[in-house]
């Protein structure tokens, strides 16, 4: 595609009717147009885009650029008075000729601006000259934008070039996106270059937008919690495995004591059938017992140490031992003997209870075990009686369903169920290895998201000021989406080395694989940093095809050196170069560096003047003729 000419009537600060000529010739495709501080330099752009899609905004602009396309200061200088904005654009598209006109109507009562819909025609001249002519806006905007690829130009702003290329003073955020895209340039890895694409999107995003959220973010803030989601129930599984290995081992080790017994007993009545009368009486005694001794012992046993403790620590054994000796009587427990012969043996019991004990912590335990059994002596009582329910309930069903015809197979039928636990331990433990690792694995990839995250919160607060009106970035963007094959990635790579020797003048290409790595870590000095991101957003646009850039103010933060590099190489990438220049930016080394190279075709001079309140165009035949 080639922008030939653009006309301007009355549009947006542009009075009257001007004309520009875009450089079309071969070497001289460079169209300089210079305008000082108090000229929108946004509106040539618009006007082009008005042409060519009926809409003038840039980037996230709101709809009120399109409801004030008219020259206000014209309107106000003729009230009550219906006055027109036009542009009319001439381009050529693989060899056919369009000219292409938008107009809306508009006026102004004094108190409210009033603007008509737009207009439209469009003439097209095909490569054998015939005609066709259209007004209808739907048509004219279908023609046009089958003719046009919505990839044949791009509008380079000056703060989104700002915030990719800065090297000296450059923002933490700034730097972070540099060095996303030096790694994105070395990966080999497509998984790899597809995270970094992403990240590099996302954060580009988060620039233009007007909310700290993104897709990026929300997406692993989402894997996070999911993440988090599934180590629990691992950490569930792998707690409730465990426990089964251990239920597993402990029934082993029972029936491998067992085995024995049941092989040496297995033609015989299980005692539990022969004896449940006298299994019953004895539960029964074993309740009374107990009961009996809370009654009858507790009490005595606790005056006993009441008594114990008027003794010296030291002497307590000793009276426990004479005292038991003499009386026939157990000092301490009561138990009465009918001959000596049986008090000796309860001393010698005694005298080894005693033996390596403190007296006194050993009443304090006594103490502590009486004072217990009175504290929970209810508790104990009713759980006596449930479990001598239980345990006559099971007595019931063990005579129930015993059959005397199974007790020959016992011991047959207990070498499966230990061979079934042992395979069941194995599984279990092998099971149990596995989910630790897939744990550790997930905990790893847990800390790495969250590395992530802390990282995008950290960059929230370094973040510049947002850029809503950004085509540069937005087609970055764009082109990113598109780097997700092998191929497109080795393209993307191999053609930003290319630029960005050939930025450099270079005739010997390095080829080796590792060239970016080696290059970056060992000789690129600040300056080719810089001039290596400007490759980079090169090499994405020519791989998609751009042959139309219209920038502004590229050189405001480029060193000397590069910006040079770009006079000399930037014609030679695309088929015209449209740069929006200050007149302060264009200083007298960037004049000599356009004179030398003499590749500008056009040059315009945008003036703004107080009185009429309009902008001015005016055509230089050369840069001389600029002070």
């Amino acid at each position: 595609m080639q922008l030939q000419q653009l006309v301007i009537t009355n549009f947006r600060q542009f009075g009257e009717r001007h004309s520009l000529h875009f450089a079309t010739e071969g070497q001289q495709n460079v169209t300089l147009i210079i305008g000082n501080q108090e000229v929108d330099r946004t509106d040539i752009w618009r006007a082009i885009l008005f042409a060519f899609l009926g809409d003038a905004r840039i980037g996230q602009e709101s709809d009120e650029i399109n409801q004030r396309l008219i020259n206000y200061s014209i309107l106000q200088s003729a009230p009550n008075q219906w006055l027109k904005a036009e542009v009319e654009l001439f381009f050529e598209q693989d060899g056919i000729q369009y000219d292409l006109i938008r107009r809306v109507k508009g006026y102004y009562d004094g108190k409210k601006y009033k603007q008509s819909p737009q207009q439209c025609w469009l003439e097209i001249k095909s490569l054998n000259h015939e005609k066709e002519q259209f007004n209808d806006e739907q048509i004219v905007t279908q023609k046009v934008q089958k003719a046009l690829s919505p990839k044949s130009m791009l509008f380079g702003d000056a703060e989104s070039l700002e915030l990719l290329t800065a090297i000296d003073n450059a923002s933490a955020f700034t730097q972070k996106l540099q060095a996303i895209i030096y790694h994105l340039l070395n990966t080999t890895d497509i998984k790899q270059a597809i995270k970094l694409s992403s990240k590099l999107k996302s954060q580009l995003q988060l620039v233009m937008s007007d909310n700290d959220s993104s897709n990026y973010f929300q997406s692993i803030k989402h894997q996070q919690t999911n993440l988090s989601t599934k180590i629990q129930t691992i950490k569930q599984n792998k707690d409730q495995h465990q426990q089964q290995y251990t239920q597993a081992q402990e029934q082993l080790k029972l029936l491998t004591q067992l085995k024995p017994r049941i092989t040496a007993s297995s033609n015989k009545k299980p005692i539990i059938v022969n004896e449940k009368p006298q299994l019953n009486k004895m539960a029964e005694f074993i309740k009374l017992g107990a009961n009996q001794l809370f009654y009858d012992y507790c009490s005595d046993i606790t005056m006993i140490i009441n008594n114990l403790r008027n003794h010296s620590e030291e002497s307590i054994s000793e009276k426990i031992l004479i005292n038991t000796a003499n009386s026939q009587k157990c000092y301490l427990c009561g138990r009465e003997f009918t001959s000596d012969s049986e008090a000796k043996t309860h001393v010698n019991e005694l005298r080894q209870s005693f033996n390596h004990t403190k007296s006194l912590a050993c009443l304090n335990q006594i103490e502590a075990g009486i004072n217990e059994v009175e504290k929970n002596h209810y508790y104990f009582q009713q759980e006596q009686t449930k479990a001598l329910a239980e345990y006559k309930e099971f007595l019931q069903t063990i005579t129930e369903n015993y059959d005397e015809s199974d007790s020959v197979h016992d011991n047959d039928g207990i070498t499966p169920i230990i061979d079934q636990l042992q395979n069941q331990i194995q599984e279990l433990a092998s099971q149990n290895q596995q989910e630790q690792l897939q744990l550790r694995h997930l905990k790893q990839e847990h800390i790495t998201l969250q590395t992530e995250i802390l990282e995008y919160q950290q960059m929230l607060q370094q973040l510049p000021t947002k850029i809503k009106n950004s085509n540069l970035l937005q087609q970055i963007i764009d082109s990113i989406d598109e780097i997700y094959t092998t191929a497109t990635l080795e393209k993307l790579q191999t053609t930003t080395k290319e630029i960005f020797q050939n930025l450099q003048a270079k005739t010997k290409p390095d080829v080796a694989a590792n060239w970016l790595t080696n290059a970056y870590q060992k000789n690129l000095t600040a300056s080719q940093k810089q001039l290596l991101i400007i490759a980079f957003i090169l090499a994405l646009l020519q791989i998609n095809n751009f042959n139309v850039l219209l920038t502004e103010q590229p050189f405001s933060y480029l060193n000397t050196v590069n910006y040079r590099y770009l006079i000399a190489g930037m014609p030679q990438l695309f088929n015209q170069w449209i740069v929006y220049l200050t007149d302060t930016e264009l200083t007298a080394e960037l004049k000599t560096a356009f004179l030398k190279q003499d590749n500008v075709g056009r040059i315009y001079q945008l003036n703004n003047h107080i009185m009429s309140g309009a902008t001015n165009v005016e055509a230089l035949r050369s840069l001389t003729a600029i002070l």
